[in-house]
Formats: C-alpha cells, structure tokens, sequence
C-alpha cells in the first residue's frame, strides 16, 4: 500500500509550481482538489493527476503547437529533433539526443517529462547521487550500495525514525512513514480509531490494510466490514451511506403537491416514500384517481380525461376530408386502429389516427413515390456506378499490394478505429486509376470519411504515399 499524503505535503507541491491550492482536506490520490493555477484559473485536479505531469486544464486548451516551437523545445536540451511535420500530440517524432541515440518519442510524453529511452537503458545512479538526493531533505542514507531503483533503502529520518524505502518510492515523493502516519497499525490503534466514531470493532486480528475485512457494528446497529484502507479514506458504513444518499435525493411532499397544484389537480396523500408510490388525487374534471410521481413526471395525468377527449368518428372524417383523403372506415375505435382511406392521388393505404395527428404521417405509397429519382436527397443526376479497372479484380495484383501494405492495419496515421475490416482506397477517386501510387490501404472507417471534404483527403494521402515510396518503403 502506497504511503497517503497529508494536506501539508500537496499544498507544498503545488505552491512549488506557483499553484494555489484552495482545498482543505486531502483524502486520497483520486479527489478533486481545487486550485488556482499562475495565469488565475480556477479548475480541479487529482493528486495522481499531477504527479503525472499535468496541470491546469483551462491553460492547456490552447492552439496547436508549430513545428519551429516544439523543434526549439528539444533544442534548449540539446536534443536534434529530425521529424519535419508535427499533427499531434501521439506522432512520433524523430531524434538524436545528447549522447547520439537515435530514438523517436510523442510530444505529449516529451511534455510530461520523458526524454531518451535508451538513455534510461543505461544510465544507472550511483550510490554518491542517491545519497546527496536523501541529504537533501535532512535523512541520513544508511545503505551503502545501491543495486537498482526497487532496493529497499535504509535511512534516518530527520524526526530520528529508522525506517527504509526504494529510490522509485522517494521520486514518487514518499517519506518516511512513521512521519506521515502510515505505518503499519496494530488491532489496538484501529479498535482506538473506531472507537473514537462509536463503532464497535469485532475482528481480533489484523494483518495488513488492503486486504483484512474489518468486521463491525455501527453507531445505528448495522454489522458490516470494512478494510482499514478504505476506513482511512473516509469510508464508513455502508447501510448508513446508502440511507443518508436515499433522504438526500427524496423529494419533499409539498414540491410535488405544488407541482400537482400548478394544473389544477389536488393531492390527497400526506406522505411521500418513493418515485413508485401511487399518489392520489382529484384531477380538474373532479375525477379521482392515482399515479406515481415517475408516470406524472413522465407527462402521464387523468386516464378518465383522455377518454374523455378521444375523437368521434365524425371528427376524425372531418380532419381527413379536410386533407383530401377519403376515410372507408364506418367506425372509430381509438388512436391505435387501423383506419383504411384513399390519398387525393388515388392511393389506397391505411395508418392510425396516432401517427396522422401525432407525427404527421400520410399516405405511404405517395412518401414513396415522392423519393425516387431526382426527388431523392441522394440523387445525383442519374449517374450509373462507376466500374472498376480490369487490374482491380486480377488475383496477383491484390496479393502485392496486401503484401506492400501490410505493417499496417491502416495507413491513416490519425486512425483511432477499432474496426478490423480493412480495404483499399483509390486516392483520386478515380476507380479506373489502378495505379499502386494511387490505391492506399485503410480500415472501413477512414474509408468512409474520405468520402467527404474529397480535395484534402486526396492531398492527405497522397502526400503519405509519396513520402513511402521517396524513402523507400
């Protein structure tokens, strides 16, 4: 289990990097903490968060960095950076570092702080720059050899607590344990701490903080466990949680009598248990009846005055004489029926009085009719497909090009599809230019894209294959 930082130590961290940390409390690496950035920002973050290198979140949206800023960002570490374009932040760019590796690294991973891999293969601390880091902080490094960045160190630390850590654990932040609290407890300790709380602890044995089930009976009587990890992060019966979260999301009765009063209905029920609950009222038309807050909510009111406002046949042949259509229907059930008419065009058809008069529906057969051909959204002047060249379905042909292609699923190096099926795109769309140069391959999703805004991608990918075959791939 990893050390758990005190409010103290984050505070430093962020005042460190010109940040103000407006948070009170520290509970663990996950919580939201608030701050207030340099440039006056005030926005939230996770303590794991800024360990990892981020920061404000509000500085970050900004425009796109330029090829010459990011080439002068490797420069100051005298880093020679070699790629010439830049389009995001997960490209891998090209370099030679300091020692004359030639390596390639993403510029987001380049901002947090990582530099040369193979710099990091090799370079190893030595025992002098390990201690000289402890002596730093006042510890007193007592292990004389250092193997690799996961030994156990042995220190002093400067309150005289004789403890040890790994290197790893030191860059990461953590101190000595017994300073911060994080020790290992006893079952004495942990009984004290739920005491303290009123609980009553019943487990007698306690081995570690992660995994040992804490077995316990609440202040109001519940027995549950809980681990001591998730006890020092603010957890605490569940049962109590679960019904605090209930009477914090329930309703007030007199919200939902004003709500039933606002169009005239009047609530009869006094109480209020949940969304479920069959309320009871005496709608406008003085009909008595009930319905759960979910339904009123929904749009639901008195069934007995929908009824009462359903359509007579002779209204419902009005609306439809009014429109052209003929009703061959005699009777009229309800809005669901199937009521068969003729359309003004001679069509003959059926539909429900619902879709008529709820969505707009009309006669099928005419929506139909009405888009074929140039009528359609899709037409295009009548254009027949285009076929393909003679070349496109020679078997030899596909085996190169698959063979050309294939380190890459596809070759749309912004790809971020999932999708497996792959297939081949003619860069000029013309599907008779069997050209290599001009057939590139990519996933079913990038495919479809390059059906829109044609001009930028045939240059995007042309470019691409030009680049390939330039330097001889």
């Amino acid at each position: 289990m990893g050390i758990k930082h005190t409010i103290e130590f984050v505070r430093k961290d962020f005042e460190s990097n010109g940040y103000q940390l407006l948070s009170d409390e520290y509970v663990n690496c996950k919580q939201k903490l608030k701050f207030k950035c340099n440039n006056g920002h005030i926005h939230f973050i996770g303590y794991s968060m800024w360990r990892s290198g981020r920061r404000c979140g509000l500085c970050s949206v900004t425009k796109k960095k330029k090829i010459e800023e990011i080439k002068n960002s490797f420069e100051k570490e005298g880093y020679q950076l070699l790629t010439m374009e830049y389009i995001n932040n997960n490209q891998k760019l090209m370099f030679i570092c300091p020692n004359n590796h030639k390596h390639s690294i993403s510029y987001g991973s380049w901002y947090i702080g990582s530099r040369c891999g193979l710099c990091k293969l090799t370079k190893k601390k030595t025992i002098e720059e390990v201690s000289e880091s402890f002596k730093k902080e006042r510890y007193k490094l007592l292990t004389t050899t250092y193997i690799n960045s996961r030994q156990k160190l042995k220190f002093i630390c400067p309150n005289n607590h004789k403890h040890s850590i790994s290197y790893d654990a030191w860059k990461m932040g953590e101190r000595c344990t017994f300073c911060v609290g994080t020790n290992k407890k006893t079952i004495e300790e942990i009984r004290k701490a739920f005491g303290k709380e009123n609980y009553q602890l019943l487990t007698n044995e306690y081995k570690n903080a992660h995994d040992t089930k804490l077995k316990y009976i609440c202040p109001t009587g519940h027995s549950h466990q809980i681990t001591w990890m998730d006890w020092a992060a603010g957890n605490r019966c569940r049962f109590c949680g679960i019904k605090r979260s209930a009477q914090k999301r329930r309703i007030d009765i007199n919200l939902i009598k004003k709500s039933f009063a606002d169009e005239g209905y009047r609530l009869l029920v006094t109480k209020y248990k949940n969304a479920q609950q069959r309320l009871e009222y005496i709608c406008p038309n003085k009909h008595r009846h009930y319905i759960s807050w979910s339904n009123w909510c929904g749009g639901k009111r008195c069934p007995h005055c929908i009824k009462l406002a359903t359509k007579t046949f002779n209204e419902v042949k009005e609306i439809f004489n009014a429109e052209g259509f003929e009703l061959l229907e005699t009777e009229y059930h309800d809005s669901r029926q199937k009521l068969n008419f003729i359309c003004p065009r001679g069509h003959r058809h059926n539909i429900t009085f619902f879709l008529w008069s709820k969505r707009g529906i009309r006669c099928g057969v005419c929506f139909r009719e009405d888009r074929v051909g140039a009528n359609h959204p899709m037409w295009k002047g009548g254009l027949k497909p285009t076929p393909y060249c003679l070349l496109w379905i020679n078997k030899e042909y596909r085996e190169y090009l698959n063979e050309r292609d294939k380190d890459k699923h596809c070759w749309n190096p912004q790809c971020q599809s999932k999708t497996k099926l792959v297939g081949f795109h003619h860069i000029n769309y013309n599907k008779k230019d069997c050209d290599p140069l001009n057939i590139i391959k990519l996933c079913r999703s990038c495919n479809g894209t390059a059906n829109a805004n044609r001009d930028w991608w045939q240059a995007f990918y042309a470019e691409i294959m030009r680049r390939r075959f330039d330097n001889g791939k």
